[in-house]
């Protein structure tokens, strides 16, 4: 049961990775815009990957903290286009 439930939230995180994650970061590239995204969500949950990864780094759980730090990549990623595609203000 042990090896399902864990099987089951590594697919499961992946599937937030690449499709959620993946797939945002690329339609804010085609947009070159994250006007319609939230700010202090993604900070959130770029802490809350980070805080997964150095969990796992001090278990020393190398499948979660491989795993939760490419989760922490992609937010990255994400929170970095913020910064990017901000509009500047007129002067």
């Amino acid at each position: 049961m042990d090896k399902i439930v864990l099987w089951s939230a590594v697919i499961i995180n992946l599937l937030v990775i690449s499709v959620g994650l993946g797939l945002q970061a690329y339609k804010n590239y085609q947009a070159k815009s994250t006007q319609h995204l939230s700010l202090i969500l993604y900070t959130l949950s770029f802490l809350g990957w980070v805080s997964w990864s150095a969990y796992g780094f001090t278990k020393q759980d190398w499948f979660l903290l491989g795993v939760q730090s490419l989760g922490a990549m992609m937010t990255a990623a994400i929170l970095t286009q913020f910064f990017i595609y901000r509009k500047k203000k007129a002067p």
